[in-house]
């Protein structure tokens, strides 16, 4: 057993291991070379109580690991400059050394002959600390606490790394990560961790992912990363890449984790689990919530404030809608229904002509409110329900609760552009398809009767709605095309280049919504912009001509889901 130098006795010796490795580079392991050393190998030997074989490859290999290079028995054919065979006669010393404890052997990942490559070796941690003068080991026993628990991650992160590089071998990690968590054992990660009552091997796993999260990404392959964790030849590897398979982990189980967006064939892409995020943000940890793909989640604090221009009757029924969700508001309502028995969530449908402002009036809703959006384009994600209706449909109402204990405001639920699945359900002999849409229906349905939340569809073909529906709407707000007064109200919004009376003209020549208008302003600053131009009335004329005639257009044809409800 090594006995902790004091200062004179670990400079000697750190001369020796210098000299030694410096004048053994290239020599050839000939015996000359070797004489002239004969100072440096007694002291080493009398100091570390090594033989003079033992005392050149500590040497060299000591000082090889300090330039992060695992040693292998080609390394030192490459260092010394020397025939493979007098390597060779190296190798009962190099067992010796690991038998002391002061050498320890790691796997390589050379994919060249087993016979130089396979097995690399380094210096054992403990055994070089014991160099380093009479209080250095007490020092390092006691080590010093974590102050910045991201640091502890990113220490339990690096030998994960440095394992997977075959840098340091399993065993030596686990070691790793009980010093770590030691060291950090009074931060609220690590106490919180702790409480889990988690596996060695499942804490890493658990600070992996964390430290992903936090450099930009958001799941890992389970797969992988026990490929890094574990020896090739490990039955644990196995084990353990397919609890994630079968979702049996302690991980999976404890609703830590789930399932990311990921093709078929990764079957074991995890990601935090709503219930992980927000365990995370009790200790200080924040980081962002991965949605799935069947959602577009829009920030309250991210929407762009804009004026709405209604006619006074839709912006009255608007109106109560808008203050039954608005601040504390929304929660006395809910708290009161279910006192009372009743659906505690508010359900709207906002319907009526194209470009009247529906889309708009819920974003302008959810920033007044301080509410996110889980906008959901049923135009869009319809075609890919069919095979997976009822999974895909019950999913899309679970993640938007499990989104909900997040936010600090209940978030909205938007459905946009509704069409296809608020029409009259089919009858009669049915094909596939159409089996599958009604099952969607039926499925909406079940969630919409007792929905906990704010949910809203917008649709454009409120007389084709299906009667089942319709009683599941507490508000139904109707949107009709602008007034003269309010069109004119909507130019001048807009344009602050042309005066009152040609916002007028415009409004009264031009029975456009408020979505068409938006179009010939956006028309109109381009070609200012691309021409260098100014904005004149008789080039939003122009667009306007353009915008009337694609209406009436549309109106002679019938493209996507409007061909079945028409």
């Amino acid at each position: 057993m090594l006995k902790y130098l004091n200062m004179e006795s670990f400079q000697n010796v750190f001369d020796s291991i210098s000299n030694v490795f410096e004048k053994t580079s290239g020599c050839g392991l000939g015996a000359d070379s070797l004489t002239m050393l004969t100072p440096d190998f007694t002291v080493l030997s009398e100091r570390l109580q090594l033989t003079k074989n033992e005392a050149l490859l500590f040497s060299v290999i000591i000082n090889l690991n300090y330039r992060e290079v695992v040693v292998e028995q080609s390394t030192l054919i490459d260092y010394f400059k020397c025939t493979p065979t007098r390597v060779y006669a190296l190798a009962a010393d190099l067992e010796t050394l690991c038998k002391k404890g002061i050498l320890r052997k790691v796997k390589s990942n050379s994919d060249k002959t087993p016979l130089l490559h396979g097995i690399g070796y380094m210096v054992e941690e403990s055994y070089a600390s014991g160099l380093g003068g009479e209080n250095r080991p007490n020092q390092r026993r006691r080590g010093k606490r974590y102050s910045n628990q991201l640091q502890m991650i990113s220490d339990i992160y690096k030998a994960i790394t440095l394992a997977g590089k075959g840098k340091i071998d399993t065993q030596r990690m686990f070691r790793f990560l009980k010093r770590i968590m030691q060291k950090g054992k009074n931060l609220p990660v690590a106490k919180l961790i702790n409480s889990l009552r988690l596996a060695d091997v499942d804490i890493l796993f658990f600070a992996y992912l964390l430290w992903e999260n936090l450099t930009g990404e958001s799941s890992t392959n389970a797969k992988i990363l026990s490929d890094r964790i574990f020896d090739d030849t490990s039955d644990m590897r196995v084990n353990f890449y397919m609890s994630f398979v079968s979702q049996t982990n302690t991980l999976c189980k404890a609703g830590l984790l789930a399932k990311a967006d990921a093709p078929a064939y990764e079957e074991a892409e995890f990601k935090f689990s709503v219930k992980a995020v927000k365990m995370l943000k009790d200790v200080g940890i924040e980081i962002p919530y991965e949605h799935s793909e069947k959602f577009t989640v829009i920030r309250s604090g991210e929407i762009v404030r804009k004026s709405l221009f209604l006619n006074s009757e839709d912006q009255n029924n608007l109106m109560l809608f808008e203050k039954a969700v608005s601040g504390e508001k929304f929660n006395t309502i809910s708290e009161g229904f279910r006192q009372k028995g009743l659906p505690s969530g508010v359900v709207a449908l906002f319907h009526g002509f194209p470009g009247t402002g529906k889309t708009e009036s819920v974003l302008q809703i959810a920033a007044a409110s301080g509410r996110d959006i889980m906008k959901v384009d049923i135009s869009q994600a319809r075609s890919k329900w069919y095979g997976s209706s009822e999974r895909i449909v019950k999913s899309i109402f679970a993640e938007y609760h499990e989104y909900s204990t997040l936010c600090d405001r209940t978030p909205i639920l938007l459905f946009n552009e509704a069409d296809a699945i608020l029409s009259s359900r089919n009858t009669g002999d049915m094909s596939s398809a159409q089996k599958a849409e009604n099952n969607i229906q039926n499925i909406i349905l079940e969630e919409l009767e007792n929905f906990d939340g704010i949910f809203i569809a917008t649709t454009n073909l409120l007389k084709n709605i299906d009667s089942a529906f319709d009683r599941r709407f507490l508000f139904k707000v109707l949107f009709t095309k602008p007034t003269l007064e309010v069109r004119s109200k909507i130019w001048q919004d807009k344009f602050s280049e042309l005066n009152r009376e040609e916002c007028l003209e415009l409004a009264a020549g031009y029975e456009l919504t408020g979505g068409q208008i938006d179009n010939v302003y956006r028309k109109s600053q381009i070609s200012a912009l691309v021409n260098g131009t100014r904005v004149s009335v008789q080039s939003v004329k122009e667009y306007c001509e353009q915008e009337r005639n694609t209406r009436a257009e549309g109106r002679t044809g019938k493209i996507g889901f409007l061909k079945s409800a028409g």
